[in-house]
Formats: C-alpha cells, structure tokens, sequence
C-alpha cells in the first residue's frame, strides 16, 4: 500500500520532484536472514494533502528490488546481515547533485559491474564495509551472488511498433499484450536511476 514517507525536494526541468524513503520488509511467516530494506530516492506524487510512494512505484521497486533480495538471502546459509540501505542514483543528473544525500563512492568500495548489457541498471555499488583479506573477500563474493542478479530485472522487453492512433483497437490490442509479458516495461524504458548504492548493515 502507499505510504508517506521522509520527502526530499529536487528540481527537474524546472519541475519540483520530490523524492521519498521506503521501507519494505519480507514476510514475518518466513525464515528471513535480510530483516529489512530501506529505498532512498523514489518519486513521490501528491495525494490527500500528503506525498507518498503510488501502487505502481511501490510494486514495481518491491517486484524487481527487494523481493528478489528477500528470496536470494533465504538461500544462503551463511548470510548474516540484518538490513540493506540502498539510494537510487540517476548518474545522469543534469548538474550532478542531489538534495537528498547520497554517499560518495570511491575506491574502497566495491562495483558490481552488471552482467545484462541491454539493462537500465547500469552499475551497483556496495560500500565498503573495512573488512580485511579473506573475510573481505567472501564479502564480495556474498554482495555479488545478492545484488547482481537485479540488473537482469531492468532490461526492457521489445517495443511494439508505434501506431499514430493512440486510440485504435490495434494500439489498444499491443498495449494489452506488452502489459502482459511486462506489466513494469514502460518503467524499465524510462527507469529514473541507473546506479545503486547499497550499505550494508
């Protein structure tokens, strides 16, 4: 369901966004290692006097996201971590900055390069977590196994050709079809980050 949630305010095309923070949890009935994961940056629209995150927002970062995340890490024994942080980053943004904030990246953290060229989601960073020599490298090899299965959920599905009457039964027949091989494929063709950045905790 949608929520409101602590908003930040960004200006895009000289059109205020405002971008909030959600919180998911997996099912209690389950045997979860991941306890929660925490989205910064989604678009929020107005609603009721309030912003919140809309059904589809919220399905969409839950389908291709956190659920995903969920399911992996029940599957690994070995995991011990409790929650994810993660901030959605367009790395296209016009001058660079954000007004909510964003960790700065750098050398000791680790890229996971991804592994689907036609994705959106171009690159995943996990801040470093100042482990050392073997322990530091079953971290990776545990973030790697977690996070880079996401990229295959970004690659848009072919588009239907184009029809100049938007309102045609044709157009209205590959509307249909496209929603149901890809409920999300609009968001993946126009997704509003391309990076992320996980902290670990």
């Amino acid at each position: 369901m949608p929520r409101p949630n602590q908003n930040h305010t960004h200006q895009t095309h000289n059109r205020p966004t405002v971008f909030l923070t959600m919180t998911l949890e997996p099912n209690p009935s389950r045997d979860n290692k991941i306890k929660q994961i925490e989205l910064i940056g989604v678009p929020g629209e107005m609603q009721g006097g309030q912003y919140i995150v809309s059904d589809t927002t919220y399905s969409f970062m839950d389908a291709n996201i956190s659920r995903p995340i969920f399911s992996k890490s029940r599957r690994m024994s070995h995991l011990n971590w409790q929650k994810l942080k993660i901030w959605l980053v367009d790395s296209t943004n016009d001058n660079g900055s954000f007004d909510y904030q964003i960790p700065t990246v750098d050398h000791r953290d680790f890229e996971i390069k991804s592994n689907s060229p036609e994705s959106a989601l171009k690159g995943i960073y996990v801040l470093d977590n100042e482990l050392q020599g073997l322990e530091y490298r079953h971290w990776q090899q545990t973030a790697r196994s977690l996070f880079q299965p996401l990229f295959k959920n970004f690659v848009p599905p072919p588009q239907f050709p184009l029809f100049s009457l938007d309102k045609s039964p044709l157009y209205a027949w590959t509307e249909s079809m496209e929603a149901q091989l890809d409920p999300y494929a609009k968001m993946k063709r126009s997704l509003f980050f391309d990076h992320l950045i996980i902290q670990v905790d």
